[in-house]
């Protein structure tokens, strides 16, 4: 998990950006949603994300299918929003929790 600067507001509006990791170990915390109707609630946030196919290319986050370890030991299989572009200037999360809120969402 990264800490993502808002290119137009750096150090005001930081979002969280999750990659896939080599390492086994690394976990990201989150929630797990059920949808009714994943087609309309993910294409709405495919529009949110700016990664729907009206959005330029390269995107910012990609929609992927990932194992998720639930609190019970068992394994499910979610989809989550992968951070695709270069993160060497971010700030690694390596409790891999997201605790700030942004400015905007308050």
């Amino acid at each position: 998990l990264y800490e993502i600067d808002d290119p137009d507001a750096p150090g005001e509006n930081a979002y969280p950006g999750a990659m896939p990791s080599p390492d086994d170990a690394d976990r990201v915390y989150g929630e797990v949603y059920a949808l009714t109707d994943p087609k309309t609630v993910l294409d709405a946030f495919d529009i949110y994300e700016a990664c729907s196919p009206d959005h330029a290319e390269p995107h910012e986050f990609a929609l992927r299918r990932v194992p998720v370890a639930m609190e019970d030991g068992s394994t499910r299989w979610a989809v989550s929003y992968l951070y695709t572009w270069d993160v060497s200037t971010a700030q690694h999360i390596p409790s891999g929790r997201w605790t700030k809120v942004a400015p905007d969402v308050l």
